[in-house]
């Protein structure tokens, strides 16, 4: 039974009385999705992953042969390993962020030591 929030408001018990009609609080809703489901991977597009461009076909195709089947781990195999590869292709962008940090912070910290010799 769903109340609207009108309803709900201009009822005579308060808030405490009628617990579940509050709402999940979002942290509290992801964490239950990802609890019975696993977790929600990120959209399969390939431009933005294209190391996992192959798997995200794949469990793509898969979803569309098995529109039902989905449901009940017909594609739980190709779930698993888009996961495993999103956390490696996650492993790589993560070193070559952290090796361009670096870069830039040493071009940085030569033009400050360039411009604090300049300026004395």
């Amino acid at each position: 039974m769903i109340l609207n929030d009108s309803l709900y408001r201009s009822s005579i018990l308060s808030d405490s009385e009628l617990p579940f009609l509050s709402p999940l609080p979002a942290t509290l809703s992801v964490a239950l999705v990802e609890l019975f489901w696993g977790k929600m991977h990120p959209p399969l597009t390939i431009y933005k992953h294209p190391m996992c461009a192959e798997i995200i076909e794949a469990f793509q195709k898969c979803h569309s042969d098995h529109p039902v089947g989905k449901f009940f781990g017909e594609c739980t195999e190709l779930k698993i390993k888009l996961d495993r590869c999103f956390r490696q292709e996650k492993v790589v962008k993560r070193k070559k962020n952290l090796e361009k940090s670096r870069k830039l912070r040493e071009t940085l910290q030569a033009y400050r030591k360039e411009t604090a010799e300049g300026g004395n």
